[in-house]
């Protein structure tokens, strides 16, 4: 019986020591899962705010992208009404340069006609105001009045003619 009790007491400590090696084992164990754990929760925390900023990324991505197409709209709005004005420009700009054109030349005719009359009336008038006998005697008086007519109507167009 002493034997039986001694291998009772040696199996009893044996049974103590694997107790004891099974706690340490445990309480290794606990604390590698704690410390899992700890890295799980860390991980969580640290997904979850990688989710917040990929979704505010995705929400300033999602708001740049609608001010891009609203601002690339308002660009082909503005360059259509400037293409528009622009047209309406230069047509105006083509009907001032028409009637200006149109003017210009009614001025320079009259002012041709104007030289003309002018120049007749000074030819004409001369012989009243001042006396020219060779000219009142000349055998070619009416040619010589005739030049002096033409070179009147000649200047009358070179000065003021279509340029």
């Amino acid at each position: 019986m002493a034997r039986d009790n001694e291998e009772l007491l040696r199996r009893a400590q044996e049974f103590k020591e694997k107790a004891a090696e099974a706690e340490q084992r445990a309480a290794r164990g606990e604390s590698v899962i704690n410390q899992t754990l700890a890295e799980l929760q860390s991980l969580k925390e640290r997904v979850a705010a990688a989710e917040a900023k990929e979704q505010q990324a995705q929400h300033v991505a999602l708001a740049t992208k609608e001010k891009l197409v609203e601002t690339e709209q308002l660009v082909k709005n503005t360059r259509n009404r400037s293409e528009a004005e622009l047209q309406q420009k230069e047509s105006e700009i083509s009907s001032l340069a028409a009637s200006l054109n149109q003017l210009s030349m009614r001025l320079r005719v009259s002012a041709a006609a104007l030289f003309a009359v002018v120049g007749l009336g000074a030819i004409f008038s001369t012989g009243k105001f001042i006396t020219w006998d060779w000219l009142q005697n000349h055998p070619n008086r009416l040619g010589l009045y005739g030049c002096a007519i033409l070179g009147t109507a000649v200047c009358a167009v070179v000065n003021f003619g279509r340029k």
